[in-house]
């Protein structure tokens, strides 16, 4: 999935080496925080079913920044 979203990227932005490289380390940032937590609710005793449930909630909060902008409230009605 990670070469698709590469491409769609690359289509929506100017390519550079800058984009893709912030791509990946976007990617990367967020294996490394999703592992942590997944790590962390196992360490608190959650057992070994709670990563999923962290992933649920991190899909989530990701599914909430494509929340579109009619919702802001400083633009007018």
């Amino acid at each position: 999935m990670s070469a698709a979203m590469v491409a769609r990227v690359m289509r929506t932005a100017h390519p550079g080496p800058l984009v893709d490289g912030l791509h990946a380390s976007i990617i990367t940032a967020g294996l490394a925080v999703g592992t942590c937590a997944g790590g962390g609710a196992i360490d608190h005793g959650y057992g070994l079913t709670a990563p999923l449930w962290v992933g649920v909630i991190l899909a989530l909060l990701g599914l909430a920044g494509l929340v579109p902008e009619r919702f802001d409230r400083s633009s007018p009605s």
